[in-house]
């Protein structure tokens, strides 16, 4: 049986639709961290992230956000990376997220 490690997510433009696919994979215990831009990233770091809509309410709480605190250091390494960015940032995503890529 194979025991290789859960894969740790980077959501890379973590706006709505970054936001809601991070949350659940939070939900099902996965290790999950935020990039993006702005008030959005600061308002999930001091009151959580609120999910509501056709599946329910959902909250990941402010102390089990982890967010990418320096989206240009390329530190830290993920074995998975969505980017979830506006069609036109696609390319300057891939290639900033890309440093972030585990072998």
């Amino acid at each position: 049986m194979n025991k290789s490690p859960s894969p740790s997510y980077l959501i890379y433009g973590a706006g709505a639709i970054g936001s809601v696919l991070g949350g659940f994979l939070h939900e099902i215990n996965r290790s999950v961290t935020f990039a993006g831009r702005g008030s959005h990233l600061l308002a999930m770091k001091e009151k959580g992230l609120r999910i509501t809509g056709i599946w329910g309410e959902h909250l990941v709480p402010p102390e089990e956000i982890d967010i990418l605190s320096d989206p240009l250091n390329g530190e830290r390494r993920f074995s998975t990376i969505l980017l979830s960015v506006k069609s036109k940032d696609t390319e300057t995503a891939a290639r900033e997220a890309a440093a972030f890529l585990a072998e």
